[in-house]
């Protein structure tokens, strides 16, 4: 988490509630009513904290040259050029987490 840009931080822990707004949702449901950022289930950035996820997702999570680097560190050959989403399906298979 040290890792993240604060433009990915502030992303992460409001995606949720700012979707609702965004869709112009007028009434909040009621399990996210009062919920404090810093505690609800329903923050991205807590679920990644909380249960120590990974985001395979390149523009906000894991970028290119991390992956690339957890690739090597489990033996894929990254020399091939493959797509960002190959290498993380090549990456979840060999950790043996599937795809």
């Amino acid at each position: 988490m040290d890792e993240l840009t604060s433009e990915t931080e502030k992303f992460l822990k409001t995606a949720v509630f700012k979707a609702f707004t965004t869709n112009k949702v007028k009434k909040i449901p009621y399990f996210l009513k009062g919920k404090n950022s810093n505690e609800s289930i329903y923050s991205l950035y807590n679920n990644m904290k909380n249960y120590r996820s990974l985001l395979f997702v390149e523009l906000i999570g894991i970028d290119r040259v991390t992956l690339e680097k957890m690739c090597k560190q489990v033996s894929i050959d990254v020399t091939a050029k493959k797509e960002y989403d190959g290498l993380v399906r090549d990456y979840l298979i060999k950790v043996k987490v599937g795809h």
